[in-house]
């Protein structure tokens, strides 16, 4: 069973893995400040995040093609929340 804690700010339950989702983000948005006050080009710092998970992927998953599988789906999922879903 997963443990569920009172956000203070809204008052909604959240999981554990909701509150470790949320710290990642804001530590992601703290890289993608820190790279603008060095004055790195947001497109560049965003191509050496992407390059550097996608690494992570092949590196933590059980073979290449489970990363290819990750990184495709995340490709796929994120797509779709953009554009709205594919017809075929």
């Amino acid at each position: 069973m997963t443990k569920e804690i009172k956000c203070d700010s809204c008052d909604t339950d959240l999981t554990q893995e909701e509150i470790a989702h949320d710290a990642l983000y804001s530590a992601l948005h703290g890289v993608m400040a820190l790279a603008a006050l060095t004055k790195l080009p947001v497109a560049h710092t965003i191509h050496v995040a992407l390059d550097y998970f996608m690494e992570q992927s092949y590196e933590c998953a059980p073979d290449n093609e489970g990363a290819e599988d990750m990184i495709i789906e995340t490709f796929n999922r994120k797509k779709e929340e953009k554009n709205g879903p594919t017809v075929n």
